[in-house]
Parts: C-alpha cells; sequence; structure tokens
C-alpha cells in the first residue's frame, strides 16, 4: 500500500534508517490522499481475495498475471469496468511505487474489457446535471439579500458556478472548523482592473490538483447574477475580521463558517419548489464550464479559466441539445 512504513525494501540492499525514512515519506505522499485511501482500499480487497482462494504468498505482491485476471473477473456482472479499472490500477501503483515487475499482461487487458462489456445497468452512474443560470437567478430570487446567511449562499453560488469551482475548494464540511487552512479567507481577494473591465481574483489555498493552491478569477456579469456584486454585498452585509473565511457568515451566536452541507442543502430546497431535481456541489462546476462553452469562448481559454490540467472538461458538455444546434447555425453563417 502507497502508505508511510509499507515500501518494499530488497534485502541486498543497505541504507540508513533517515535515508529510507525520506523515500519512504516521498512515496507515500506521491498520490493525493484521497487517491491513496481508494487505492489502500483496493489492495485490502485483493490481498481479501486471495486469501479466501487460497493464493499462495509467493504468488500476491508482486501479483502473478494470472491471479490479476482472476481478481480482475470477480467484478463481472457486479460492477462496472471503471470500478475493475481502479482496482488494478491500485495495484500496479503498489508495484511502480516498490520498483517491482508489474504481470499485466494483454489478457488482463481482455478480462478488463469483458469486466466492462458485462456491466449491469445497475452500475452506471447517471450524469449529473449541470447548474444553469436559469437556476442562479431562481436562487437570486429566492434569497434575501438582507440575511446574513442567504447572502452568503448566493455569493458562494455565483463565485463556484462563475469560477467554475469544486464547492470543496470553497467551504468546509463542518461551520464549526473556522480555522481551517484549506478554504479562501476574505485576505486572499485582490481585486483588479484593465481597460476599463474589473475583475477579482481568489486565491484557493488548496485544490484538487494543487496542493500549494491556485487563483480563479471572476468577472462582472449582467443582472442580478454577478458574482463581483454578490461579492460586495456579501463582504458588506457580513462584516467579520479580514482573516475570516471567505463566506463565514453573522449569526445570532457569532460567526458561522459556511459549511457545504448548509449550503447544498439550501439550494436544493429552493429548486426543489421550482420542480428542478437535486444536484451535488460539483454541477456547479458543471454549469459554469458548460455555460461559457455555450457562450462561444475557446474550449482552451475555458480550459485555462477552468483550471483544468486535462481536457476532461470536455465531457462535461452536457447541454449538447442546446450545443449543437448553436454551433451549426455558425457554419451555416459561414
Amino acid at each position: 500500500m502507497l502508505s508511510p512504513g509499507n515500501i518494499f525494501v530488497p534485502k541486498h540492499i543497505k541504507l540508513s534508517c533517515s535515508t529510507l525514512s525520506k523515500l519512504d515519506d516521498a512515496i507515500s505522499n506521491s498520490l493525493a490522499s484521497s487517491t491513496q485511501r481508494g487505492y489502500s482500499s483496493s489492495i485490502r480487497q485483493f490481498l481479501a481475495f486471495c486469501d479466501s482462494e487460497c493464493v499462495p504468498q509467493s504468488l500476491r505482491l508482486p501479483a502473478d498475471e494470472f491471479i490479476l485476471c482472476a481478481f480482475a473477473a470477480q467484478s463481472v456482472r457486479r460492477h462496472s469496468g471503471s470500478t475493475a479499472a481502479k482496482r488494478i490500477a491500485a495495484l500496479k501503483a503498489w508495484h511502480a511505487s516498490n520498483n517491482v515487475c508489474w504481470n499485466g499482461s494483454k489478457r488482463l487487458a481482455y478480462t478488463l474489457n469483458g469486466v466492462k462489456n458485462l456491466a449491469p445497468d445497475s452500475s452506471f452512474v447517471r450524469q449529473r446535471l449541470p447548474v444553469t443560470t436559469e437556476m442562479l437567478h431562481v436562487l437570486a430570487r429566492s434569497l434575501s439579500t438582507s440575511n446574513p446567511l442567504d447572502t452568503a449562499i448566493l455569493c458562494c453560488a455565483l463565485v463556484a458556478f462563475w469560477g467554475q469551482c469544486r464547492i470543496g475548494e470553497l467551504l468546509c464540511n463542518s461551520q464549526s472548523d473556522i480555522s481551517s487552512s484549506n478554504v479562501p479567507r476574505r485576505t486572499n481577494i485582490t481585486h483588479s482592473s484593465q481597460k476599463g473591465v474589473s475583475s477579482v481574483t481568489i486565491h484557493l489555498p488548496r485544490t484538487k490538483t494543487h496542493r500549494h493552491g491556485d487563483d480563479v478569477v471572476i468577472a462582472h456579469q449582467v443582472g442580478a447574477i454577478d458574482p463581483i456584486l454578490a461579492l460586495k454585498r456579501h463582504l458588506s452585509v457580513n462584516m467579520t475580521t479580514s482573516s475570516s473565511s471567505l463566506f463565514a457568515y453573522n449569526s445570532p451566536s457569532g460567526v458561522r463558517m459556511l459549511s457545504k452541507s448548509v449550503f447544498i442543502s439550501r439550494c436544493n430546497d429552493i429548486w426543489g419548489k421550482h420542480g428542478y431535481k437535486r444536484i451535488t456541489g460539483h454541477c456547479f462546476r458543471i454549469g459554469g464550464t458548460t455555460e461559457f462553452l455555450l457562450a462561444g469562448v475557446h474550449p482552451s481559454i475555458v480550459k485555462i479559466m477552468g483550471r483544468w490540467s486535462s481536457d476532461s472538461f470536455l465531457r462535461y458538455w452536457r447541454a449538447l441539445e442546446r450545443l449543437v444546434p448553436a454551433y451549426a447555425s455558425r457554419i451555416r453563417r459561414l
């Protein structure tokens, strides 16, 4: 497993405890903590499978090619192809971190493809719907601009949407977690203006892909869903200290941290009354990306604005029925 104290040291190599500790520290932090947790779980599942099948220790780790195929096949008609592939990826990561031979083969690839083809319908997760500008307008009409909590919620929703942010980059899990250093604070805001166009840069102390943080830039939008005006209103209504969490708000019991659960619950309560389906925090990032693409912003610019490290954002073109006519009509005008 990719966790401290578990690296494999060849018997013929003798190094100091200090050097081995540094190597262990580097390897155990080579992946995001969430990825490490998932991989560790998969390795435990593999070892449990080996126990149940009485697989000899010599064929476990490093894993024999046939055992790898047999383990992957355990997902047949039970899990999606991606689930089986992630479990195998975890084993491959263990082999790479310990610099031992990986016995993956074409037969393993065929096995994984078979698992994918035989995946039950129940294993497919329905794509999350994007938040839309129409939904944001409903939110703006329903939330009170004089209520501290409502003001913070609307501000967060607009920043998350137009900034293509993950909610976990903006909010903590708990309202009481005021000291968290992983969410932006009021001191992380920078105002700027170029050629008469103003914008706000918010430094995110930590993101999913950047441990040391990244910047998100938001610009003015039209009407009630302008994120900069919402930010100014929020900072005016919720006058806390400069070191407070960006979306902290005033309550009768003192300053509170806006949590993910409170934020999502309030948004869904409002949208549910207007016939919208329940959303998750990631739907704001999906919605912002889709909106920029619909507006004709070039995908390469959307990628930079959304701080995407790969082209995976292209699968968030959820509004295909709106995108195709919009782009097809441009072709006819050429």
